[in-house]
C-alpha cells in the first residue's frame, strides 16, 4: 500500500487482491484512491483569464481504473444553472457510490 495512505485505510483493509486492498465502505475506498493518485498536471491553458487548469480528460484518466478496482461508481447532475449577466454558475452534485455495500458519499459543487 502506498506511504501517503491513512490508519483509517489500513485498519479498513480486509486483505489484498493484486494489490489492490479490499476495503469496507465508500469513505475508506475514496481515501485509498486519494493515497494513489499524485499531483495531476495543469495542462489545460485558459488564455482569456491566463491561467493553467487540470483537464477533466486528464482527472478521469488518473482515476477512473482505481474507481474500478474498489468499486465506487461515480455519477454526477446538474443541480441549477444561475445566469447573471454574462457569468453563468452551475451547482452540481457528484455522488459515490459503493457498489459493495450500496453506501453513497455525495458532495456538491460550483463552476462559474
Amino acid at each position: 500500500m502506498a506511504k501517503a495512505t491513512a490508519a483509517a485505510v489500513e485498519t479498513a483493509t480486509d486483505f489484498e487482491t493484486d494489490g489492490v486492498p479490499v476495503l469496507a465502505g465508500v469513505h475508506a475506498k475514496m481515501l485509498w484512491i486519494m493515497s494513489q493518485v499524485s499531483r495531476i498536471p495543469k495542462n489545460g491553458y485558459n488564455s482569456f483569464h491566463k491561467y493553467k487548469y487540470v483537464k477533466e480528460d486528464d482527472l478521469s484518466e488518473a482515476v477512473r481504473k482505481l474507481f474500478i478496482e474498489v468499486g465506487i461508481f461515480p455519477s454526477v447532475s446538474v443541480k441549477e444553472v444561475i445566469q447573471t449577466g454574462s457569468l453563468t454558475t452551475i451547482l452540481t452534485e457528484h455522488t459515490f457510490t459503493d457498489t459493495d455495500t450500496g453506501q453513497q458519499l455525495t458532495v456538491s459543487f460550483a463552476g462559474a
